[in-house]
């Protein structure tokens, strides 16, 4: 029995607009200082709602569809803080798009994930230096030096990241980050990794400044 015409061009039309469809994994970081919460859309899709400064969101599945760019819109309420345009993204692919610098003056950024999984025992971590007023920065992990001369990414965006790194993980660890120019500063803060987990460590904030804007330093999993 053959198809009634009508089924069969439905039938058609649902296999083509769903093989046509690409999709990336997109995680989004707020390390913007004094910024409020805000939204993250794709396609005029709503796919991480309220997210504060400090955290992440996602990994979400952003669509679109054959010969369309993808299109991401940042917004907090009404307004749009930050447009992603038809970035060069790979079909299956993951990506991480941060918004960072001072409440008045925002910049966003796209990084692609390369990662695989860690060996037994270990996770990956890779850091991101978002804090302005720290020029150079260097990573310690328990006491050993892991990253050296990270510059702020908003100054040098070929030497404000360091790429995923296997670290030894299990248990809390401890991250100080010292300043390597100017000033002399050092903070501390103690995180969990657990092994067999991936994360983004990121700087934000400003070390002369307290409450919102105030430097921290933060873990985003993977």
């Amino acid at each position: 029995m053959r198809p009634k015409p009508l089924l069969y061009a439905a039938m058609v039309a649902l296999i083509t607009s769903c093989a046509s469809k690409e999709s990336v994994q997109v995680k989004f970081i707020h390390a913007a200082a004094g910024a409020g919460p805000v939204d993250v859309y794709f396609q005029d899709k709503l796919l991480a709602p309220g997210t504060v400064s400090g955290r992440s969101a996602g990994y979400f599945t952003a669509e679109k569809k054959e010969k369309e760019p993808y299109y991401g819109e940042i917004r907090s309420g009404n307004a749009s803080l930050s447009t992603v345009t038809n970035p060069a993204w790979e079909n299956g692919k993951r990506y991480t798009v941060v918004l960072f610098g001072n409440n008045n003056q925002l910049s966003k950024e796209l990084f692609g994930d390369s990662y695989s999984i860690p060996s037994s025992g270990m996770a990956n971590l890779r850091f991101m230096h978002f804090a302005p007023d720290m020029p150079e920065v260097d990573v310690y992990l328990d006491n050993k030096l892991l990253f050296d001369d990270v510059a702020y990414y908003g100054d040098n965006i070929f030497n404000g990241t360091r790429p995923f790194t296997q670290v030894n993980a299990g248990g809390i660890h401890t991250v100080e980050i010292r300043s390597t120019g100017g000033t002399a500063r050092s903070f501390t803060r103690s995180f969990s990794l657990q092994q067999g987990n991936t994360y983004t460590l990121f700087t934000r904030g400003n070390a002369a400044a307290s409450g919102a804007d105030a430097f921290a330093m933060e873990l985003a999993v993977h």
